[in-house]
């Protein structure tokens, strides 16, 4: 999947695509609920 430059600088902030993916999927779970 391509991404941007954007995205990966926030990867690097994050410390990396997993982390970012994960805090995604939890904030969008505690929205549903």
């Amino acid at each position: 999947m391509a991404k941007s430059r954007k995205e990966k600088n926030d990867e690097i902030l994050w410390g990396g695509a997993y982390l970012t993916d994960d805090l995604l999927v939890f904030c969008f779970c505690i929205y549903l609920i």
